[in-house]
């Protein structure tokens, strides 16, 4: 009897002590559990918050070089037409296409199609070039005679036509190029005095 007292005792002592250490340890277990999910949330969002100013500066630096391609591209049309105003045919075309002294209309007609061909050239070249306008009016004469590349309708046409008539002289690159909503127009003479406007779209 004595002896089931002191075991049923004893058993009552050990009890509290096993629940506190199932306690514990579920306790610790708990926190483990916190702080594992609170580490992988911490990576999660410093991870995407990474990866976001990554993306951005990818797309940033794709625009910048996109920017660039594209003024690199328009340098380069603008050259081309530079060279274009100075070529030769173009040169016999002002001099001529209204040439009522001598009627070399073989000399005119040729004149016509190098230029063309020229303006074909430069149109096919560029990707970005949609199409080109060239306006010829020899000094003294009140008509004019404009060459059109790639112009499949009408709203181009007006679009060319209306740049060739405001257009101005001016010497630098700049003050060539004019952005009309979605298109960038370059309009281009040699001179004040130029009987000739090029317009590229």
């Amino acid at each position: 009897m004595m002896f089931c007292k002191r075991c049923e005792m004893k058993n009552k002592k050990n009890k509290p002590n096993r629940v506190r250490s199932v306690t514990i340890f579920a306790v610790v277990e708990a926190l483990i559990i916190i702080l594992f999910v609170g580490l992988i949330a911490a990576n999660l969002f410093f991870t995407n918050g990474t990866a976001n100013r990554r993306t951005r500066q990818i797309v940033e630096d794709s625009y910048e070089r996109l920017i660039k391609n594209l003024t690199n591209d328009i340098k380069n049309v603008f050259s081309a037409g530079v060279s274009l105003m100075n070529n030769e045919t173009v040169n016999r075309l002002k001099t001529y296409y209204y040439d009522k002294i001598q009627h070399d209309s073989y000399a005119r007609n040729a004149a016509i199609n190098d230029t063309m061909d020229a303006l074909l050239s430069i149109t096919s070249y560029y990707d970005i070039l949609d199409s080109c306008a060239l306006w010829i009016a020899p000094e003294g004469e009140l008509s004019y005679k404009t060459l059109y590349t790639f112009v499949g309708d009408d709203t181009r046409k007006q679009m060319l036509d209306a740049e060739i008539a405001s257009h101005r002289y001016f010497p630098t690159y700049d003050g060539n190029l004019k952005n009309n909503g979605q298109r960038i127009l370059i309009s281009l003479s040699l001179s004040k005095q130029d009987n000739a406007v090029l317009v590229m779209m």
